[in-house]
């Protein structure tokens, strides 16, 4: 029998992840965190009992997939068509490139590989980025029945300890959080489920070591309830108060500990069935959580990339909510609950192979279709990877100096896609006949010391860069070589910003704030190297701070608000004084 009071604590999680996303609770994203607690607990208490056999596994498969395939499926749908009409083309080829991995659940893996910073502000404007959820939870649908089968089948060895499995089970956990706490790769952290197992394993812990042998609860003491109102209580504390007493590392821990306490208590004291806690409407938001998850990003991406970026304003925020309650609704009552059979199971799959296939055809041709006059780009020109082709040329230029030069100065570019695109910048530029460069990227320029030994310029171009990098690059210059800082380079958060105004007649005259972080980051840098830094960011503001998005000519200078097009690098290698890298001396 269901009980209210599991679902109005799933109700309280989705809320705090609507109220994330929009912008209104900073810690609201450890609701996630919260489900995977919720998951590791039923799962475990689904499975337990249960004998194993292949048959057994494929339904339990089969049964979890039918749960959450469908819905994805019509996400993805409702985007796709939407990116068709008023995405960019660069934008639309990462929706359904994302399309695709949601109907295979591995989005959590594509995100790792391809976006790696879940808090970057550009997903703000990506529909299908929460779907990575969706992946890590089916992932662990497809491991943690053989775990489990595998602790039944030791309890039933002979002269094996009945705390044999215990241990192991534990062992499971213990190792996740340990990969957890020891990794510094933040986007496998976040992403990947052997970094997540520890979570599940919570939730799974309090039906395995408390629940699993009793047949009822055991008696509440008496001070079960106020155990359960204090933990309660400080969860939503740490979903929903801005305060920083808890370090963002700690504050997931006890979120998980929390929210396994309450999976312990809630069966164990009357207050659960309190009206409060197992309030009807809750229960219903609780029920349909699911629903709301997969709509509430859909909704808010589509908003921000064709009406406001601004979601907190009393308008959009009424009507996103609206929208993403009523799509939640229509969905949980005709989608989530449709009993699977032969006739469905058949369009389901009909329909995973339709949006595979367009995907991948609009994946194919890099998101393009229809003209896009302002990048240049045309229909019939269209073909995959042309988004990084232009930045990507500075690779050629990975090699040592010639031996023997031609008295033409030499100068040596250091730095990341960023510091290729400044490769294009020179290209562009009235002096690239005139000189010799060489690249490296971050990670081998440290094992160039040819490169080096020559170079009469070092230019150093690298996303957040830092003093520790500024002084290693520095250190390894030699006596007399000029070392520049060039500043980083933003045109907004999102194209579809600008995008969305193409019918205006002010289009091409349009101009957008920096995205967060940028400005202090390059203002920090201009202070320390105010001599020998390149401001990439003033040659393309405006008077009253905004930056530009087009030339003069009405192209866009970015096709994704951080690297340049051609158009882009012409237009800064018409701005930047390049007498300066000839005839100033540096002080180094």
């Amino acid at each position: 029998m269901r009980q209210n009071c599991y679902d109005v604590l799933k109700a309280v999680c989705i809320i705090a992840v609507v109220l994330y996303h929009v912008g209104l609770c900073k810690f609201g994203y450890l609701g996630v965190d919260i489900f995977f607690v919720l998951a590791g607990y039923f799962t475990t208490k689904s499975l337990t009992g249960q004998s194993f056999s292949g048959s057994a596994y494929v339904r339990f498969l089969g049964n979890r997939l039918f749960r959450l395939l469908p819905l994805l499926l019509i996400a993805c749908i409702c985007v796709l068509a939407f990116g068709w009409w008023f995405m960019m083309p660069d934008d639309y080829e990462n929706a359904a490139q994302s399309a695709i991995a949601t109907c295979f659940f591995g989005n959590n893996m594509l995100q790792a590989i391809t976006v790696k910073d879940y808090w970057a502000v550009a997903n703000e404007f990506k529909p299908l980025m929460h779907t990575w959820y969706a992946g890590t939870l089916m992932q662990f649908y497809a491991v943690w029945p053989l775990l489990i089968w595998f602790i039944a089948f030791l309890v039933k060895k002979p002269r094996r300890s009945q705390s044999l499995p215990l241990y192991l089970f534990a062992a499971v956990g213990l190792c996740s959080f340990a990969l957890w706490v020891a990794t510094p790769d933040e986007a496998a952290r976040f992403y990947y489920l052997p970094y997540r197992l520890w979570e599940f394993c919570a939730g799974a812990a309090v039906f395995y070591f408390f629940e699993k042998n009793q047949a009822t609860p055991s008696p509440a003491h008496r001070y079960v309830g106020g155990a359960l109102i204090f933990a309660y209580a400080i969860l939503l504390a740490l979903m929903f108060c801005d305060t920083e007493w808890l370090g963002g590392h700690l504050r997931q821990p006890l979120a998980v500990v929390l929210s396994a306490s309450l999976l312990f208590l809630l069966p164990r004291t009357p207050l659960a069935q309190a009206n409060v806690l197992s309030n009807e409407l809750l229960a219903r938001i609780g029920a349909a959580s699911f629903s709301i998850y997969v709509w509430h990003q859909v909704v808010f991406a589509v908003t921000r990339y064709s009406f406001t970026s601004d979601l907190t304003e009393p308008l959009p925020f009424v009507a996103i909510l609206f929208a993403t309650f009523l799509l939640s609704f229509l969905s949980y009552r005709y989608v989530e609950r449709i009993r699977a059979s032969r006739r469905v199971w058949a369009a389901v799959a009909v329909t995973f192979a339709a949006v595979c296939a367009f995907s991948l055809g609009i994946y194919v041709r890099a998101g393009v279709v229809r003209d896009v006059p302002e990048l240049e780009v045309r229909c019939a020109d269209a073909h995959r990877g042309m988004w990084s082709e232009y930045c990507d040329r500075g690779y050629r230029y990975d090699k040592d100096f010639a031996a023997v030069g031609a008295g033409k100065p030499r100068w040596y570019v250091i730095g990341n896609s960023f510091g290729r695109d400044f490769l294009n910048i020179i290209d562009e530029s009235p002096i690239a006949d005139s000189i010799e460069v060489v690249y490296s990227d971050m990670e081998t320029y440290d094992l160039r010391p040819q490169r080096f030994a020559k170079a009469d310029v070092v230019f150093l171009s690298s996303l957040l860069l830092d003093e520790d990098g500024v002084s290693e690059v520095r250190s390894l210059c030699r006596p007399g070589t000029k070392l520049f800082i060039i500043g980083e380079k933003n045109f907004g958060e999102s194209n579809g910003q600008v995008y969305r105004h193409r019918f205006s007649p002010s289009y091409h005259s349009l101009a957008v704030p920096l995205a967060a972080g940028y400005a202090e980051r390059n203002a920090y840098l201009k202070s320390l190297y105010p001599d020998i830094f390149i401001d990439l960011i003033a040659m393309a503001t405006l008077p009253g701070g905004r930056v530009r998005v087009f030339t003069d000519e009405g192209l866009l200078i970015s096709h994704d608000c951080r690297h340049l097009t051609r158009a882009g690098a012409r237009f800064y290698a018409e701005r930047i004084d390049w007498t300066r890298f000839f005839n100033n001396d540096c002080d180094r």
